[in-house]
């Protein structure tokens, strides 16, 4: 029987994968047993607020399916007890034989995204994208915005996402970090959708710093 494939879905976890008991975090370092198997050292930075749960029923073109989600969320708060900084891994895996993921990076809004990309990450074929993003995707991502833990999320934010299709094609596994934009942006005063090179000169500081910024939150053990 042929199998049903999901196209642009966020979503994730099941049966021999990345779930709760697989993924621990230690020290500042996060580390997944299996699907993929990987160890990363978070940069002291930022500090493990706490992971969140869910199995839930996702809705799709042509399938739904049961799925389960975990979410791993390191974050660094301004005066304000606001989130300034935050890291969060992502593990969702879909809890049914006949229905998998696809690598799909055209699923992000291009008005939104500065670099939109294959390339290598945790040495699986992976997207690369770089973008703007608001308070919403920290959901996205499987954070649980109304926990106690979970400082506030308000404003834009830079984000740098890496996805990877694992365990079957049935794991979607992520690493994203954000960083706040201080220096707003506003869409409207793009000819074209988000562009490095339409940046004023503090916009332009303030990304660039951010792209540094990722090179060094976290590293591979």
């Amino acid at each position: 029987m042929m199998k049903k494939s999901i196209l642009g879905i966020f979503t994730l976890v099941v049966l021999s994968s990345c779930v709760a008991r697989e993924q621990i975090v230690e020290k500042q370092v996060y580390t997944c047993t299996v699907n993929p198997k990987v160890s990363l050292k978070i940069n002291d930075e930022l500090t493990y607020i706490g992971n969140f749960g869910e199995n839930k029923s996702v809705a799709a073109p042509d399938a739904s399916h049961p799925q389960r989600t975990e979410a791993y969320l390191f974050a660094k708060s301004d005066t304000s007890n606001s989130i300034e900084k935050a890291l969060v891994i992502t593990s969702q895996k879909i809890l049914q034989e006949d229905v998998y993921y696809q690598l799909k990076c055209s699923w992000f809004n291009e008005k939104h995204t500065f670099v939109n990309e294959y390339t290598k990450f945790l040495n699986h074929r992976s997207c690369r994208v770089v973008s703007a993003a608001g308070p919403n995707f920290f959901q996205t991502l499987g954070v649980d915005l109304s926990d106690s833990k979970v400082d506030k999320v308000t404003g834009s934010y830079y984000l740098e996402f890496h996805e990877i299709i694992v365990g079957g094609q049935q794991i979607h596994y992520n690493v994203a970090y954000l960083q706040k934009i201080k220096n707003p942006i506003y869409f409207s005063s793009f000819s074209n959708g988000l562009s490095v090179e339409e940046l004023n000169p503090k916009q332009k500081k303030e990304y660039e710093q951010f792209l540094e910024n990722s090179k060094n939150i976290f590293k591979t053990l």
